[in-house]
This record gives structure tokens, sequence and C-alpha cells, in this order.
């Protein structure tokens, strides 16, 4: 049975690239993953 998980994340303004960074880095492990069948 598939699993859709959504979260908004609203980080502090000073700390938002941080973030971006970081999210945008673990695509590529997310989408490795066994069962991953979409990512954004």
């Amino acid at each position: 049975m598939p699993v859709v998980v959504v979260a908004l994340l609203h980080p502090k303004p000073e700390h938002r690239d941080e973030v971006r960074e970081i999210l945008t880095s673990i695509v590529p492990k997310v989408h490795a993953e066994d069962g991953c069948q979409l990512y954004s």
C-alpha cells in the first residue's frame, strides 16, 4: 500500500539557504531507497 507524506517547512529567514542545501543534498539518497516511487 502506498504511503504519501507531505511536509511543509518554514525555516527562519537566516537559515533558509542552509535548509535548502540540506534538503537538496538528500534527494539522491531518497531516490535510491527501495520502494521510492516519487520524491519532489
